[in-house]
């Protein structure tokens, strides 16, 4: 048993193998033992993180009869002990040379969470820091990342002139090219001019056409549209969902939206008779039905010219080597709400 009389000792013993540690836990206590050793400047951030481990701890240090009690009468002996400065305990954004930089203090579900968005920035280590080329998606995904983690974000001058410009939208309400209803006249709220271009011709209302072809360009719907019932939030999605039960509804849907042809996935997973009365349905309306996935057979030219609907019974779907030059109008999952009966 290590005799422990001051705070370096303990740290000695955390790292030294007597103990489990996690493999970030490890490295840190390691590093900070060799500054100690080379008599080097500890932060009282650092300090700090020391702490909260011998706390997260406790119950291997017991264990190995090294109680509260005990830990609570060590004390650091030669250890240099400086103030952190704000550069390494506070956020940091600021923009140099057309790049965006990010320096912050290590926290690693800031790091998992920038991951999983973007690989536009990237870490370098001799400078400790995030980079990534300035551009308005860049900034603004650093900006609201940063601010999940880090209660304390300092910006610099041309970062701050930027955000001030922003406020004036405060209020705004529509980002995305959206249909509203304004005074009885409806209208694209946050228009663009590629949008503007392609509603040249079209007038604005709320007929289950106009709504679907609104939805192809990537014009969202306001929700006091969208919702009125179960038809016009059906137009009003590119990408939608519908359950089984209104699953007779489709041909009549699609018919609306002058769509001429249904690709079907995962069709197999419906019983013999409710596909059968479906493509029955299908057949009525004049809407052809052909399997999706054996399309990449069969000559796609015949199917070019047609407006498709995939409809898909799976959660996953994988059909964008077939269909990649098919004129696709709307992409429909079937949700099965059946309540199972066991028996």
């Amino acid at each position: 048993m290590i005799e422990l009389k001051t705070r370096e000792h303990l740290v000695y013993y955390m790292q030294v193998g007597m103990m489990k540690l996690s493999s970030l836990d490890l490295k840190f206590v390691t590093n900070l033992h060799f500054a100690i050793l080379q008599n080097q400047s500890v932060t009282t951030n650092q300090i700090a993180l020391f702490e909260k481990l011998v706390i997260k701890y406790q119950r291997q240090l017991t264990k190995n009869k090294i109680s509260p009690t005990l830990i609570s009468k060590l004390n650091w002996q030669a250890t240099n002990i400086v103030p952190s400065e704000k550069e390494y305990t506070e956020a940091k954004i600021y923009i140099e040379n057309n790049f965006i930089y990010f320096r912050s203090p290590f926290s690693k579900k800031f790091i998992s969470d920038l991951r999983t968005q973007t690989h536009f920035f990237k870490w370098d280590k001799d400078n400790k820091r995030y980079s990534a080329p300035y551009g308005s998606y860049s900034l603004k995904l650093i900006l609201n990342t940063a601010k999940k983690y880090y209660p304390v974000i300092n910006y610099c001058d041309t970062t701050k002139t930027l955000l001030e410009k922003l406020k004036r939208h405060d209020s705004a309400k529509y980002w995305n090219p959206t249909l509203v209803k304004v005074n009885n006249q409806y209208m694209i709220a946050a228009i663009n001019n590629h949008i503007h271009n392609q509603l040249s011709n079209t007038t604005l209302n709320t007929d289950t056409k106009t709504l679907a072809y609104l939805s192809t360009l990537g014009v969202d719907i306001s929700d006091e549209i969208k919702f009125q019932n179960k038809k016009t939030k059906f137009a009003s999605e590119y990408d939608t969902e519908i359950l089984i039960e209104d699953i007779f509804d489709l041909p009549h849907w699609l018919r609306e939206i002058e769509c001429d042809a249904v690709g079907i996935i995962a069709e197999h997973s419906l019983p013999q008779s409710l596909k059968t009365e479906l493509r029955q349905k299908f057949s009525e309306s004049g809407i052809q039905v052909f399997n999706l996935m054996k399309l990449f057979l069969e000559d796609v030219d015949s199917y070019q010219a047609k407006k498709i609907a995939i409809i898909y019974f799976s959660s996953k779907m994988n059909y964008k080597h077939t269909v990649s030059d098919l004129n696709i109008t709307k992409r429909i999952k079937v949700l099965n709400n059946t309540p199972i009966k066991i028996s």
